[in-house]
């Protein structure tokens, strides 16, 4: 079974932490990354290495949307995924402008 590469950004470690935890143990190659300019750094000098970035939505120096959108000019291949512990109709009609369809919530409620 081919492994796929998964890049992972989130700001809150707790939360990269234990998501890229599950990820490995389902068998999945993860890099975990805490900010979108570090996410943008590996897809640069990764470009066609990885099958999926999933984005923290809220993040103190870029939006996950501003992320994928940058993401997409250097990799118009990635399957992205956004996520967030706090959605609301502005970061989902951002996440469709960026071009992702798949909103993940990720709060407790």
């Amino acid at each position: 079974m081919s492994k796929y590469n998964i890049l992972l950004v989130d700001d809150q470690e707790e939360n990269l932490s234990s998501t890229s935890d599950l990820l490995h143990r389902w068998g999945y190659c993860v890099d975990a990354v805490s900010s979108g300019d570090e996410a943008l750094e590996y897809i640069r000098t990764k470009a066609k290495e990885y099958a999926v970035a999933i984005l923290d939505y809220r993040m103190p120096e870029k939006t996950g949307a501003q992320v994928a959108t940058e993401i997409r000019t250097l990799n118009d291949e990635i399957i992205l995924l956004m996520h967030s512990a706090y959605p609301s109709v502005e970061s989902l009609t951002a996440t469709i402008r960026a071009g992702i369809l798949n909103f993940i919530d990720k709060s407790e409620d």
